[in-house]
């Protein structure tokens, strides 16, 4: 990748974010962070930007994809065929929706139906696609990204993160906009568990005490999110 260029904005915020913009790590950071804690988050964003362009490079040209699309009913029973093969999750539902750049897929832990992006199922490496699909499953059993979660997905998918990787790149790259001032875009926050995952957050160094790279979790919701 080379020398990474980064701008960076610093904001009344208490997380840290980052995007990255054709090769551009673009950070927005609380301005009231000690510097030491602004260069750790910047270096973990570094780190997460160079996995991310490596895994794009080994994506193969979207010429080779037959530009086949999903429909509905067939995913949903693709989506259905993998849960009786793996993790029997109480699934009630399949959708296509068209999140562009938000997410690839949620999990509603309520009603027990996923809904995945028309941008990141079309077109992704079968394996890839497995991973995402068992992701969303693992959902209904746990709403956050705790070890117990991640254990439902290692058990059927042991190279989760790797392919993690390359359903990211491939989603970032299906979204993007057509036309000359297109620019894949890829978002994330530090930190999570495991590390490798894009979206992630640093919370205020102040709020967390000396265990301030602990994986902040979200709210209690009945929606879980792969972004």
């Amino acid at each position: 990748m080379g020398q990474l260029e980064k701008q960076i904005e610093f904001v009344t915020a208490r997380t840290a974010r980052a995007k990255l913009v054709n090769g551009v790590l673009r950070i927005r950071m609380p301005q009231h962070w000690p510097a030491a804690y602004r260069d750790q988050t910047i270096a973990k964003f570094e780190r997460w930007a160079e996995r991310h362009h490596a895994v794009s490079e080994t994506l193969p040209p979207l010429e080779e994809w037959d530009g086949r699309r999903w429909g509905e009913a067939e995913f949903g029973g693709y989506v259905r065929r993998v849960n009786e093969e793996t993790l029997r999750a109480p699934l009630r539902g399949v959708r296509i929706g068209s999140a562009r750049r938000s997410r690839l897929a949620q999990a509603n832990t309520a009603t027990g139906v996923l809904t995945f992006s028309r941008f990141a199922i079309d077109g992704m490496p079968e394996r890839a696609l497995r991973y995402l699909v068992l992701h969303e499953l693992a959902h209904l059993f746990e709403a956050n990204h705790s070890p117990r979660f991640w254990a439902h997905v290692a058990r059927h998918e042991p190279d989760y993160k790797a392919q993690r990787l390359i359903a990211q790149a491939h989603h970032a790259r299906m979204s993007e906009e057509p036309g000359p001032a297109a620019a894949p875009s890829v978002a994330a926050l530090l930190p999570a568990a495991p590390p490798t995952h894009p979206t992630r957050e640093i919370s205020d160094p102040a709020s967390l005490g000396p265990s301030a790279s602990a994986a902040l979790l979200p709210a209690a919701s009945s929606v879980a999110a792969l972004l």
